[in-house]
């Protein structure tokens, strides 16, 4: 008579067939949620200034002479962030993201950020893009507005350029949809 164990065996041997089997099945269906973010109407529509203001995100504070008005600290511009010249600069970085910017979002959402560098050779074919400025001294500025949550706090004129290690794009999910929560260069 065959003990308790030899008999277990084949049923232990198909209970961890039907795990991997169901965990294979998980991790499929898990990375065909998965979608280029740049792709993402929401993603797409929320790289325009104007529209990522009103979605929350805060590129502009990283954009001399912008800036958003917010009693958000982390949307107001300080002395220490790094800045894009002016919008046109933001735009051609922008739509080197739009183009190539390589990343996936979850479909159905998530509560982490996902974070997207672009890097020098992204920008071979508009290298002047690739440039990040540091505020000059002195020339964070604030604005007020009776209508609006906070003030604008921004940054009036560049100070010194660097080459950037990197321009990051980080996305983020809302509860609805996903959205450029900030991009800006990286010293």
């Amino acid at each position: 008579m065959p003990t308790k164990t030899t008999r277990d065996k084949p049923m232990r041997f198909l209970s961890i067939l039907a795990a991997i089997a169901a965990f294979l099945s998980i991790s499929v269906e898990a990375n065909a949620a998965l979608q280029q973010c740049r792709t993402i109407d929401s993603v797409i529509a929320s790289s325009e200034l104007d529209t990522n203001r009103d979605q929350g995100g805060h590129i502009a504070k990283h954009v001399i002479n912008e800036g958003i008005f917010s009693s958000d600290a982390d949307a107001q511009a300080k002395q220490t962030d790094t800045f894009f010249l002016d919008e046109d600069q933001y735009e051609s970085v922008e739509a080197i993201f739009l183009a190539g910017g390589v990343g996936n979002c979850e479909t159905t959402g998530s509560a982490a950020n996902v974070v997207i560098d672009l890097v020098q050779a992204d920008f071979a074919a508009k290298p002047a893009a690739f440039i990040g400025y540091n505020c000059k001294a002195g020339s964070i500025l604030t604005d007020n507005n009776p209508f609006a949550a906070g003030p604008r706090v921004y940054c009036g004129q560049e100070g010194t350029s660097f080459t950037p290690s990197q321009i990051r794009f980080v996305m983020k999910w809302t509860g609805e949809k996903w959205v450029i929560r900030t991009a800006f260069p990286m010293p």
